[in-house]
């Protein structure tokens, strides 16, 4: 079934999000939809507990973990509206056996931060992606380990080629950005370019 409806731009920025409470990556895909062609990547890491508290929040009254996840929102929200974002493409949690509890705080933090894009608009997409789809996606599905993300990368043209247009070095970003950028790609290769097959967009000024 396709999701994608007529009115999207055909100039399309997407967010991608590997989620942390300590360490967030992100990366902002600007995609040509016409062409089906990933025209630059930029990508980051957010150091969660650097963050300032821009909320408007009075830090004793809340806990420290309401509040990182409301300074969380806000980020994702500056980011929102700066960067024009019409989608957004999430890893799901994973609940590992060496640490269990850590699913819970990703469940929340994965709600806030949809929270931030139903505020910005509700016709921006709010996608979600399971750690294997996206090991799928770039070749390396059932196999573990961080560097395997990156290696896979490395073989990927239309990602390295972006990269260098969004003025990025692959070989400078972290684990947590590497994977944003895994997710990101999913979301344009996976998803938009497939559906996008089915059904032709039309331009429409934001």
């Amino acid at each position: 079934m396709n999701h994608i409806p007529s009115y999207q731009p055909k100039s399309y920025n997407l967010l991608a999000i590997d989620p942390g409470t300590n360490q967030m990556g992100v990366s902002i895909f600007a995609v040509d939809m016409v062409a089906f062609k990933i025209q630059k990547i930029r990508s980051w890491t957010i150091g969660v507990k650097e963050l300032k508290n821009e909320t408007g929040l009075v830090e004793e009254f809340h806990s420290a973990s309401f509040l990182k996840l409301m300074k969380i929102k806000k980020v994702i929200g500056d980011l929102l509206v700066e960067e024009n974002i019409h989608h957004v493409a999430y890893e799901a949690p994973f609940m590992g056996m060496l640490q269990p509890s850590a699913y819970g705080p990703l469940v929340a933090l994965m709600t806030i931060v949809h929270m931030s894009v139903v505020e910005f608009g509700q016709d921006v997409r709010f996608t979600i992606f399971p750690p294997q789809t996206v090991k799928k996606s770039i070749g390396v599905a059932g196999k573990k380990g961080k560097e395997v993300v990156l290696e896979a990368i490395k073989n990927i043209p239309a990602i390295m080629i972006a990269l260098q247009e969004g003025h990025c070095q692959l070989d400078d970003l972290d684990n947590n950005a590497v994977d944003s950028v895994a997710v990101g790609y999913t979301a344009v290769e996976s998803e938009l370019f497939r559906e996008l097959k089915l059904c032709p967009i039309q331009d429409v000024p934001f």
